[in-house]
């Protein structure tokens, strides 16, 4: 069997079987709640009576309570979709031995989104998920378990935003007065980063996973200041002060 199928039929696998024979490749047992809400919402249903293709859902004859319940199932694969291409990439690359890239020819997805979607994965055991966002978890997934717990707790009592996490934990610029826009942070990043590509072009290797990490989390931190940079320019207008 080539890799390419051995990863897709690994995939088919995890996605066919049950509640009751699932069970994490780390020997973490997934949300049984999530799985009988599932059931009881709809997941017979869809495998006998919803036809659902890569172009849409065929519906055979179901009735309204029926039609009701399957928009659940919608919602709790929505919500669950990031934390299974995280955990397959993780799979695939862990156990299979399948490189990013080799996953990005695959699946089109950009190396570093799989890398930072299996690195969450990796570090965010199933039994510490919530309902939070997969955002939320992967501000988390450098901190240890009993951290991870605490903070996503929190999440949930406070009804905290990803930016509110960020500020919680020290992951976002420090926006101050002086600095409302976190100028200072961005180039405290760039220069980080600068400096690992630097020595990285020159001896053509990094010094650890850990920095590999670190160095790629950094990245994303920028890329997202270059975003709201971006959004913040574009909506500017042109000319400066009228009065």
């Amino acid at each position: 069997m080539s890799k390419r199928a051995d990863l897709t039929a690994g995939l088919q696998g995890l996605l066919q079987k049950t509640a009751s024979d699932v069970e994490m490749y780390d020997g973490v047992k997934p949300d049984d709640d999530f799985f009988a809400g599932l059931q009881e919402s709809g997941l017979a249903l869809m495998a006998s009576r919803v036809q659902v293709t890569r172009k849409g859902a065929i519906f055979d004859h179901i009735d309204e309570n029926e039609w009701k319940s399957f928009f659940d199932v919608i919602q709790s694969f929505k919500h669950a979709m990031q934390w299974i291409i995280a955990d397959w990439a993780r799979y695939g690359h862990d156990v299979l031995g399948w490189s990013f890239e080799d996953m990005h020819d695959l699946t089109g997805y950009q190396q570093t989104t799989l890398k930072q979607a299996a690195y969450v994965a990796r570090n965010v055991g199933a039994s510490v998920r919530t309902d939070a966002s997969f955002t939320h978890h992967a501000l988390v997934a450098s901190k240890s378990e009993d951290e991870q717990i605490k903070l996503l707790k929190q999440v949930k009592e406070k009804n905290l935003s990803v930016e509110q996490l960020r500020q919680l934990i020290g992951e976002s610029p420090t926006l101050t007065a002086a600095d409302p826009l976190g100028v200072a942070d961005f180039k405290r990043q760039t220069r980080t980063i600068q400096r690992v590509v630097e020595r990285v072009g020159r001896v053509k290797t990094i010094d650890s996973e850990k920095e590999r990490d670190e160095t790629l989390e950094r990245i994303a931190r920028v890329q997202e200041w270059l975003d709201a940079a971006r959004a913040l320019i574009e909506r500017v207008s042109v000319g400066g002060n009228d009065g």
